[in-house]
């Protein structure tokens, strides 16, 4: 057994865990030198996000610098067409609204000059990006409400709300440098994503009907703006959870990702549009046993996209007969990739087994080198060794990470106590990758093996394996999470008299539904579960997507309800396990009460459980003192349900933690 590390070391490695750097938002300079990344905290001091724009040297030879303070939220830079200015968003004027701002970059690497502001709209603007000739942006800018008019109301208490009485939508305009409006284009719904054509002379837009996410499940569209007339028109449906618009090179076709399945619940695909022809759709990616992550760009040689297979990444290119062949072998799990013009330099960002995520440039054919330190605070944790593992299921290939305690040999563990974390989603996965693992390596320090399995209904499988648990969650996917602890008892790995199970949203439900379906577990972590789907339906943001899961929704009459035995809170008298109810106060996902409700029947019968709030949350905790509680409740909640026998012997006994 793992000599558990002294608890000081435990706190120390926590704090290094919750200050790891989040990389995003890739652009490459047009001569393929250059790179922007937006750099934020995994953990945020305070309840708005702080985030600054750095300059990354592709070749290595010059350290990556700072542009912006990073003391508001900085974001999304995009270089301009001769490669001497970004423009990137920004709330320094107004927190919580955005804002465009161009920078100059001449002289790099440090940059010239301070940020100029280019718009100063009432509600802020979601999207900037240059046209072709570099003198003008597209700018996707969001309606307000007139603010003296909400201060008179809230000052005379004149101020009733009525539902879905106003929608905040996005709608295109050109902006010139000097801050001068050139164009409004005014338009039904919602401008969710849009994107230039090459030639600078139309505009693909990513249509919903309102700005609520819900309005990505029912029939977003893919519509195309021409500058000079004014003309919009719909080209096509995008499909359920249409992404981000992207052109063809020869300007016939915008491509987009979305949902293949007829229902919300299946795998992204690529989806390509004929511009020209209305309503012509074609999924370029069906069948193939992998998903679709994003699109990179289009080339002479095919569309280049990210493709997740099983735990692993792979950049592709995709013909337009659907043939497929990979670009690069690469560094690791990839969240972004990009492309020069000349297709000579590729940028990723990418992180492996051993590292968080950095940036890695790849130069002509030569191999993939990391070109950034982001993560170097990290470097003093004894890591334990990560593996994957694979296994079948009724001839379903199935496959997890595994995470051992620090010091422990492969050849040594055996019979570990198991703590099994279930990713979120379901359209999800958990990859070969850092990031997402990073509290479960907090767990395996003290102790504990961590399995980490990807359950049918996840991603990196095909549209099969995504759409198995379309109205039926809780079945195949469940037997699925029990057969990866299955597999490492029956391999000797793991102790079955010693298991734990934890989750956040779709696996804070897994959470929730194991305990009143099995007395296995010795413990468990409910983190922002769902506990009932009927009212999922009623008061998530998403209820378009919740009725598809549960399988109903509460409005057909007085029942009983399909999604009742979906419904962890139907089993809640089955249950004993010990469990941890973590959740946050504003969340919209999966609203608290879910939370409340499942904790009020644990304790009907009960059973060992706590609830805690955190004030300000959203679906995903962020502020870094609530992660920090967290996670040390967490790993309290397993200490003291399903402690740690300390097996070894002599002196190291007497003087472990």
């Amino acid at each position: 057994m793992a000599i558990r590390v002294p608890a000081a070391a435990h706190d120390l490695h926590l704090e290094t865990y919750v200050d790891l750097k989040e990389v995003s938002d890739l652009d490459l300079s047009p001569a393929g030198r250059w790179a922007t990344v937006t750099v934020t905290g995994v953990s945020r001091p305070e309840v708005e996000r702080q985030a600054a724009i750095w300059l990354v040297d592709l070749t290595g030879e010059v350290a990556a610098r700072q542009l912006t303070a990073g003391t508001v939220n900085d974001t999304n830079a995009r270089w301009s067409p001769d490669g001497t200015r970004i423009v990137f968003l920004s709330d320094r004027a107004e927190r919580k609204v955005l804002q465009a701002y161009v920078l100059r970059v001449d002289g790099l690497p440090g940059g010239g000059g301070e940020a100029r502001p280019i718009t100063d709209e009432p509600g802020g603007v979601s999207h900037a990006e240059w046209l072709p000739d570099g003198e003008r942006l597209l700018v996707l800018t969001i309606a307000a409400q007139d603010k003296a008019e909400q201060e008179r109301r809230k000052r005379e208490r004149d101020d009733a709300k009525v539902s879905d009485s106003f929608h905040a939508n996005a709608t295109p305009i050109i902006v010139a440098l000097d801050g001068t409006v050139v164009q409004r284009y005014p338009m039904e719904g919602h401008a969710a994503a849009a994107a230039v054509s090459g030639d600078g002379e139309r505009v693909a837009l990513t249509r919903w009907a309102t700005p609520g996410i819900d309005s990505s499940l029912t029939h977003p569209t893919l519509m195309v703006l021409d500058l000079h007339s004014g003309d919009l028109r719909e080209i096509g449906e995008s499909g359920r959870f249409g992404g981000v618009p992207f052109w063809s090179l020869d300007g016939q076709r915008v491509f987009t990702t979305a949902i293949s399945a007829p229902s919300p619940v299946g795998s992204l695909q690529l989806v390509g549009v004929g511009v020209e022809e209305d309503g012509v759709r074609e999924f370029l990616t069906r069948g193939k046993p992998w998903c679709v992550e994003g699109i990179v760009r289009d080339t002479p040689n095919g569309v280049a996209i990210r493709i997740a297979q099983g735990v692993e990444s792979r950049l592709a290119l995709v013909s337009d007969d659907g043939e497929v062949e990979d670009i690069a072998d690469l560094p690791g799990v990839i969240g972004a990739a990009a492309i020069s013009d000349d297709g000579q330099t590729i940028a990723v960002l990418a992180q492996t087994p051993e590292r968080a995520v950095e940036v890695y440039a790849r130069q002509g054919d030569g191999a993939f080198q990391r070109v950034t330190s982001f993560q170097d605070a990290a470097e003093s944790i004894e890591l334990g060794i990560q593996r994957v593992v694979q296994w079948e299921r009724d001839g379903m290939a199935l496959d997890a990470i595994l995470i051992l305690p620090p010091g422990v040999a492969e050849a040594d563990a055996t019979r570990l106590p198991l703590i099994c974390c279930v990713h979120g989603g379901p359209y999800g996965r958990w990859a070969n990758g850092y990031y997402g693992h990073r509290f479960g390596r907090y767990l395996a320090a003290l102790g504990y093996a961590v399995v980490y399995p990807n359950p049918r209904g996840g991603s990196g499988h095909g549209e099969a394996f995504a759409e198995a648990v379309h109205n039926c969650v809780g079945e195949d996917d469940y037997l699925d999470v029990m057969s990866s602890v299955d597999h490492l008892i029956e391999s000797g790995l793991a102790d079955p008299e010693e298991l734990g199970i934890c989750g956040w949203s779709q696996g804070g439900f897994m959470t929730a539904w194991a305990v009143g379906h099995t007395t296995r577990f010795g413990a468990a972590v409910m983190g922002a579960g769902v506990s009932d789907w009927g009212m999922m339906v009623a008061t998530s943001d998403i209820p378009s997507y919740e009725t598809h899961m549960g399988g109903g929704n509460p409005y057909e009459g007085i029942g009983p309800h399909g999604f009742d035995k979906q419904s962890p809170i139907s089993f809640v008298s089955n249950a004993t396990t010990p469990t941890l109810i973590l959740h946050g106060e504003n969340d919209d996902r999966v609203p608290l009460n879910q939370a409340e409700f499942f904790y009020r029947g644990l304790r009907t019968y009960g059973v060992p459980t706590e609830l805690v709030a955190y004030p300000r949350e959203p679906h995903g905790v962020r502020e870094r003192r609530h992660q920090i509680d967290l996670m040390q409740r967490t790993a309290e909640w397993f200490q003291r349900w399903l402690p740690i026998e300390d097996k070894s012997e002599g002196e190291d006994a007497a003087t472990s933690g």
